[in-house]
């Protein structure tokens, strides 16, 4: 990633390098805390083995690889109230009810 980010590509300084399981878990924690903070909206992280031999032996799905997993942060939850419920005509005549918040 660093020689990436030496090429000119845009990579984030917030990468970590974890040794044990628990280093991860305080990375996890700490991102589901403060991504608010990120300039952009995120809803996890993605968790990769660092070791080229490592990858190989846990090799890909038919999709995907084995050695890299997308950890989804809890939903976010707020309140938020339904001022009216309309009706729209859809192009067959059936009537759908659409929330307005």
């Amino acid at each position: 990633m660093e020689s990436a980010r030496s090429w000119g590509f845009q990579v984030s300084r917030d990468m970590k390098l974890c040794n044990t399981l628990e280093e991860l878990w305080e990375y996890i924690n700490y991102w589901d805390v403060h991504r608010k903070e990120l300039p952009v909206a995120t809803d996890g992280i993605v968790i990769k083995v660092n070791s080229l031999a490592q990858q190989h032996s846990l090799g890909y799905t038919a999709k995907v690889p084995r050695w890299a997993i997308a950890y989804k942060f809890q939903a976010e939850k707020a309140l938020t109230r339904l001022n009216e419920v309309t009706y729209q005509v859809g192009r067959t005549g059936t009537v759908t009810p659409v929330a307005n918040f």
